[in-house]
C-alpha cells in the first residue's frame, strides 16, 4: 500500500468513528497531482446533512481542509462547518503523529 492509500484509509477510518457527526465516505476524486488527495463525504447530524470534499497535500505535514459545493446544505450550517473543521484538524494531527 502506498503512502496516499494509507493516508486515505486512515482518514476514512478516523472520520467514520466520530461520535458527534456521522460521516459517510462516498468516494475519491482523481487529481492530476499524485500528492493531492480529494475525498468525498456526507456529514449528518440530526436532521442536517450535506455533501463536502476533503482535500490535502500528502508530501508535507497533512492539513486537511473541507470544501463545500455551492449547492450543499452545509453552507447554511456554520456550527456544523466549524465542527467539521475541528474534526479534520484532529484527524490531521493523529495522522501526522503516525507517519
Amino acid at each position: 500500500m502506498d503512502r496516499k492509500q494509507k493516508i486515505m484509509r486512515l482518514i476514512i477510518e478516523n472520520l467514520t468513528e466520530n461520535k458527534l457527526i456521522e460521516y459517510s465516505y462516498t468516494g475519491a476524486a482523481t487529481t492530476m497531482d499524485a500528492n493531492i488527495l480529494l475525498l468525498e463525504f456526507i456529514a449528518r447530524k440530526g436532521a442536517v446533512h450535506g455533501e463536502f470534499n476533503i482535500w490535502g497535500i500528502i508530501d508535507v505535514p497533512l492539513q486537511l481542509k473541507a470544501q463545500y459545493d455551492s449547492r450543499s446544505l452545509l453552507n447554511d450550517e456554520l456550527k456544523m462547518q466549524q465542527q467539521i473543521e475541528a474534526d479534520l484538524a484532529e484527524v490531521s494531527a493523529r495522522i501526522n503523529r503516525l507517519l
